[in-house]
């Protein structure tokens, strides 16, 4: 905020009736406490207000990112990812509590400041921008959440790969991220005609496309789609794919190869995967040997 010259004066007028000994009268303390809210308007941060349901959103996006539960043990660890200052009681007390108390449209005073540094550690530069900028699709953030992913190995002896997979939200878009073996698989997800598609990029350059039909349907606990991609050998492969909800943190799930009599020991859910990934011709796609680059190779 900036001041004029006459303001400057009244708040050293101010500063200096308040500081002498002499009594002190009403409007000098109410002077007293204008020019501590002039010269350091961070004492009194600014209120802005928000929906209970912004609220919950915005603690959604902030739980899925830093990968912890909207518990109130993980609070601790919530607010030291997000950083900047930021603390447990803060988003405990003055947003989880609250939000939990109202309705979707109850209003809730927040502080601007620390509204910007959540926004911020989302990806915005500021909470306003987060608000403009909020396009939220309802089939798409009900994806948020951690997955297995299930592939059958292109051989013909029967072995599954499971994947660990993470659906998150970075600004307004929505961010699938696969660990494979030995790289991290990330790319954006768009929906269209019912289908989400997925273009994922590792840090050796190396692609993976998946396509997985959903319809309109909000929080699957299964979705079926079609992979593509290279083999370790560089061969174009493709097959079918299984994305499985789960509740544990992303960094506690396991990638793994596992055998038809590994995926039955999962109860009657493994059981199914195991018959559903039981065939090659019904789950794996290759091409024929490549040799001449003409008709020869079909």
């Amino acid at each position: 905020m900036n001041l004029s010259g006459v303001q400057i004066d009244l708040v050293f007028k101010n500063i200096t009736k308040v500081r002498s000994v002499g009594r002190i009268t009403l409007p000098e303390v109410f002077g007293f406490f204008l020019t501590l809210f002039l010269v350091f308007p961070e004492t009194y941060p600014q209120r802005m207000k928000l929906t209970v349901q912004q609220i919950n959103r915005l603690l959604a996006a902030v739980s899925q990112k830093s990968g912890y539960p909207l518990e109130y043990s993980s609070f601790d660890d919530i607010a030291d990812a997000i950083g900047k200052g930021m603390t447990k009681k803060y988003l405990y007390e003055n947003l989880y509590l609250k939000a939990r108390k109202g309705n979707n449209d109850t209003m809730v005073g927040v502080q601007d400041n620390r509204m910007n540094v959540i926004a911020r550690y989302l990806g915005y530069q500021s909470i306003h921008q987060y608000l403009q900028g909020f396009r939220e699709h309802p089939v798409l953030t009900g994806l948020l959440g951690n997955y297995y992913c299930y592939v059958r190995r292109n051989s013909r002896n029967t072995a599954v790969f499971r994947s660990p997979v993470r659906i998150c939200r970075d600004g307004d878009e929505y961010i699938f991220e696969l660990q494979g073996p030995r790289w991290l698989y990330k790319g954006k997800m768009k929906l269209s005609e019912g289908c989400i598609f997925i273009l994922m990029e590792a840090e050796s350059g190396k692609r993976l496309h998946h396509v997985y039909r959903i319809g309109v349907r909000e929080k699957p606990q299964v979705l079926q789609g079609i992979f593509s991609g290279v083999s370790t050998t560089f061969e174009p492969i493709g097959g079918r794919v299984v994305l499985l909800a789960v509740s544990e943190p992303f960094e506690k799930l396991e990638g793994k190869e596992l055998t038809p009599a590994e995926l039955e020991q999962g109860g009657t859910l493994g059981a199914r995967l195991a018959r559903y990934f039981e065939s090659y011709d019904g789950n794996n796609l290759g091409i024929n040997p490549v040799v001449s680059f003409g008709e020869d190779d079909l």
